[in-house]
């Protein structure tokens, strides 16, 4: 082994939707390294411009959120997001998660304009496909 850590958070542009980012979280993550992994999403969500760019936070390999102050860096991330980030569909089908994300939008209400929990990676992708490529009505 060479030394270097292995980051529990990575973070690349989707291979199957455009204009989306995918964070990929394993196991154990901490706050720093989720504020580590923003800070390149902002970076990657402002090369596009002004076109609009989703998020899907893969979260089915954990259970875990770590200690800390969970409203307050959800806060700061929807707060300093760039101006063309739409929407974050973070992945889970565990129950755990899905109350965590039910207890932070009944706390931070404007958080459920750019917040939602999916079960699935397809249904992220539809969800952001369907929005990317409107049917004209």
């Amino acid at each position: 082994m060479n030394g270097s850590k292995v980051m529990p958070i990575r973070i690349e542009w989707d291979p199957v939707v455009a204009n989306t980012i995918l964070y990929t979280i394993d196991s154990y993550w901490t706050w720093d390294e989720y504020l580590t992994a923003f800070m390149k999403e902002q970076t990657m969500g402002r090369s596009l411009e002004e076109a609009p760019y989703f998020t899907i936070g893969d979260m089915t390999r954990t259970r875990l959120v770590p200690r800390g102050p969970l409203f307050s860096h959800l806060t700061y991330s929807s707060h300093t997001s760039p101006p063309n980030f739409q929407h974050a569909y973070i992945v889970s089908r565990d129950n755990f998660i899905a109350n965590m994300m039910k207890i932070t939008i009944q706390a931070v209400p404007h958080l459920s304009k750019t917040m939602s929990l999916v079960h699935s990676m397809e249904e992220a992708r539809i969800k952001i496909q369907s929005r990317l490529h409107p049917i004209a009505g």
